[in-house]
Order: structure tokens, then C-alpha cells, then sequence
């Protein structure tokens, strides 16, 4: 998962000042993974969410270089806010409803605020 993935990462920052482009696939914490490579040095070149056994991929390109990003764009994916393709609505149909499900069933304030919040970014993206 991303925390595995940040780890090595953060662990080889010598040797990841030679590499130029990594190509990562979590299967969790999206914003989290974008977040911290992207501090690492990296920008965001290339996104795609991959469908396979009824189960969602996000495979994400990272580059050398800086670059800000919103949180919006952190949660959603640059690459893929900017696209919209089939799969982008597929997939944030389903994380939208996920959530919305969740809302319903957890008594914390603070997470539920986080989730309202995440379900706006999706219907933003989704709508424009």
C-alpha cells in the first residue's frame, strides 16, 4: 500500500535523486501517495485507473520536477480531473457511493467532516 511505498521510498532518498521517473500503483490512500511523492521531488505526468476483477487500479506516473497542486487535485489526480474519461466517472461513482455509505454509519464528527468533503471534490470534478 502507499505507506510501504512512501517508506521505501523516503528510506532511498540518495538513491532517488538518480531516478527520473517512477511508475506506482497503490491500492489505497491515493491522496496520500500523490501528496507525499510529489514532496519527494516529483510531479504528476501521467494517471490511469485500470478495472480488473471488479476491483479499481489507479497507476500513477510521477517525473522529476515541482510543481503545487490543490488539495482537490491531490484527492482526484490531476491527470485524471483533467480527463474524464469513461473510467474516471466508473470510478468515482463508485468511491463516491463507498463513502456516502460510510457517512452514514461512523459517529466521528472530524471523519465525517473529511468524507463531506471528499464526496464535494468528486461532485465538483464530476459536474464540471
Amino acid at each position: 500500500g502507499e505507506e510501504t511505498i512512501v517508506d521505501i521510498l523516503e528510506k532511498d532518498k540518495k538513491e532517488l535523486s538518480h531516478v527520473n521517473r517512477l511508475i506506482i500503483s497503490s491500492n489505497n490512500k491515493y491522496y496520500d501517495l500523490r501528496r507525499k511523492v510529489t514532496s519527494l521531488g516529483f510531479i504528476i505526468t501521467n494517471e490511469k485507473i485500470v478495472l480488473e476483477d471488479d476491483k479499481y487500479y489507479v497507476i500513477i506516473e510521477f517525473t522529476k520536477g515541482k510543481s503545487k497542486y490543490s488539495n482537490e487535485e491531490l484527492f482526484m489526480g490531476p491527470i485524471l480531473k483533467n480527463n474524464k474519461d469513461e473510467m474516471f466517472y466508473k470510478y468515482y461513482n463508485y468511491i463516491k457511493k463507498e463513502k456516502e455509505y460510510i457517512l452514514g454509519r461512523i459517529p466521528d464528527d472530524i471523519k465525517k467532516n473529511q468524507l463531506i468533503e471528499e464526496i464535494r471534490f468528486i461532485e465538483k470534478s464530476m459536474d464540471n
